[in-house]
């Protein structure tokens, strides 16, 4: 038994004492703990220097003067109340009081009077009100106005009957659609580096964290751009001989994978060395960068931590899978991401970031047999976290369904200790086949509900070699290739980036259905932290905020038709564009710049306590 919990206990040590509780230990510990023993002492004084206090004693009049203020709040009561509740009989402890009080003003005839039966109501009379209306007079020329406007009104309403029943039967003359002003602040930034493809980008208000690799397709290289100075700063001591992706990032963290380009792997017997087959590879590893200034982290930018490794083996998973990492929430301090083992099992980890000690890894969740996890979310306390488990069906089409953990805190319980314990519930929140893309923002659970919807058709191939190709079916029409998150030949997303349908709304709280912010057909949603951005066949991008409940107005251009990349990360969107293939621009494409397009949400930065 430590200090903390004697000195809990010493405040019940009485009733302890009672033989239903055993209190050796506690004794134990005062007979050995100089400061308990010290702390009980002085407890003891203080409860007999109270209980040699002398009692409080009232004055012998409280009594009297009690009554008295009594009576004369009932005889206010009294006057007060309408004649109909006269007949509520006076308490009879009241009745001398009331008595004396009329004796004492003979004057107030309202009030009372000394007779047994009580006082008598205030009696109001009702006072006539004097007819104050005059007679309206209106001269003749008022009156010829009125009549006119009346006759008017009449032949304007036939005028436009006719209109209408001329015109009955014509087409409707075709609506224009005037665009709306925008409310983002767009901005540009443009800074020299050696490394002008970018393949990832992720922002934030003061910087762009990115990953390229120069013109020869080799050497990349991790970025940071700072949005006052314009300067890209390396954040490794040197160039990378693999594809670098930037994932996401937070305050403090900044993660990003590792993914080797592939190499045939061969597996031979340790006795006779005979090949008993081979596989396509790539080695890739998680890796997280710290961003803080605490000064007593062993943590640097130069030194990030590997959070995981493996072997991302083709033959293993779906021919639709070509990237080990299905996908990646970050919160303050917190990691969410669904990766693909060895053998083909997709797994949910939870990661404890602090920058005091190494990452703490948490599985919640598994699925073998073609099935892959992906979309981790949660809310910004993390009790409430959802992922989509998705897999090919025997109709080559693409499903899913969604899962949700919800932790609470249980109930106290009526006896015993008190503590802090937790209850985690982990469930199939919604399993029609048909959800994709789990969204939180603000409480605010986002699906992309792809049921009506054409459902992608995947062409398979050779899974060590060819790439999966997405199109629509049966639409007769492809839709506009939009941009991803990721803008490189080396790393190839999910397929789900290109599905497209309606969104959906839950409450992260209860479960409950909510309004949706839309019900046009939208494609590949991204959330904010306050906000949720979504692309259509436009190629325009539209945003609801959580907080106001309300859609952004965002315009019509404000995605460039040649964007490469979009992401969302926290406040912050970021795109970049192609580099047009025209001979003016040649000249343009050999200096090493790159720029960078984005915007903030909300505008100014929120300010926090």
């Amino acid at each position: 038994m430590n200090c903390s919990e004697v000195r809990a206990m010493l405040a019940a040590y009485r009733e302890l004492k009672n033989g239903r509780v055993d209190t050796v230990a506690l004794e134990v510990h005062l007979s050995s703990c100089a400061e308990c023993k010290a702390f009980f002492t002085q407890s003891n004084l203080v409860g007999k220097r109270l209980r040699t206090l002398p009692e409080i004693e009232l004055p012998a009049d409280a009594h009297t003067k009690l009554m008295k203020a009594l009576a004369v709040e009932h005889a206010q009561f009294i006057q007060q109340s309408p004649a109909s509740r006269q007949s509520i009989p006076v308490p009879v402890f009241l009745a001398p009081y009331l008595k004396e009080q009329g004796q004492a003003i003979p004057d107030t005839i309202a009030a009372f009077s000394t007779a047994d039966t009580g006082p008598l109501p205030v009696i109001q009379l009702a006072r006539k009100h004097k007819n104050t209306h005059r007679s309206l007079k209106m001269s003749p020329f008022v009156v010829v106005g009125l009549a006119a406007a009346f006759l008017m009104t009449i032949m304007v309403g036939g005028l436009t009957s006719m209109v209408i029943l001329a015109n009955h039967g014509a087409p409707d003359i075709s609506k224009v659609t005037v665009g709306q002003t925008s409310q983002l602040a767009l901005a540009d930034y443009t800074t020299t580096t050696n490394y002008t493809h970018i393949a990832s980008a992720v922002g934030s208000r003061d910087t762009i964290y990115y990953t390229a690799y120069r013109n020869n397709k080799s050497g990349w290289m991790l970025a940071a751009l700072d949005n006052q100075t314009k300067v890209s700063t390396p954040l490794l001591t040197q160039a990378s001989a693999s594809p670098l992706i930037v994932l996401s990032s937070s305050n403090n963290w900044l993660l990003w994978l590792r993914f080797d380009l592939p190499q045939r792997v061969i597996i031979k017997n340790t006795h006779t060395h005979k090949v008993i087959s081979s596989y396509e590879g790539r080695t890739w590893s998680l890796e997280a960068t710290y961003l803080g200034s605490d000064p007593t982290s062993t943590f640097t930018t130069a030194t990030p931590t590997t959070l995981q490794k493996g072997i991302f083996d083709a033959t293993t998973v779906p021919a639709w899978v070509q990237t080990p990492i299905g996908g990646i929430w970050s919160g303050q301090n917190m990691l969410l991401v669904t990766m693909l083992d060895k053998q083909g099992t997709s797994h949910l980890i939870h990661y404890v970031l602090d920058a005091a000690k190494n990452p703490q890894a948490t599985e919640l969740a598994s699925v073998q047999n073609g099935h892959v996890l992906t979309s981790p979310t949660a809310t910004s306390n993390g009790t409430s976290i959802y992922w989509s488990e998705e897999w090919m069906g025997d109709d080559n089409m693409l499903h899913s369904n969604i899962w949700a953990q919800k932790i609470s805190m249980a109930e106290l319980p009526l006896s015993g200790r008190w503590g802090h314990q937790a209850s985690t519930d982990t469930y199939m929140f919604l399993a029609n086949k048909a959800a994709f893309h789990p969204q939180v923002v603000k409480d605010t659970l986002f699906l992309l509900n792809v049921k009506n919807a054409a459902l992608p058709d995947v062409t398979t191939g050779n899974a060590t070699s060819a790439t999966p190709t997405v199109s629509a079916t049966p639409s007769t029409q492809s839709p506009a290739t939009l941009p991803g998150r990721i803008n490189t030949p080396f790393y190839t997303p999910l397929p789900d980036n290109a599905l497209q349908g309606t969104l959906q709304a839950f409450s992260a709280l209860d479960d409950s259905a909510a309004q949706a912010p839309i019900s046009d057909v939208v494609q590949d949603p991204q959330a904010g932290t306050r906000f949720l951005l979504w692309q259509n066949n436009a190629k325009s991008i539209g945003m609801y905020d959580a907080v106001t409940k309300e859609t952004v107005p965002v315009g019509i251009n404000t995605l460039p038709g040649n964007a490469a990349l979009l992401s969302v990360n926290g406040d912050t969107t970021v795109w970049t564009t192609n580099p047009t293939n025209n001979a003016n621009s040649q000249s343009t494409q050999d200096v090493n710049t790159v720029t960078f397009q984005m915007f903030n949400w909300p505008v100014r930065a929120p300010i926090t306590p």
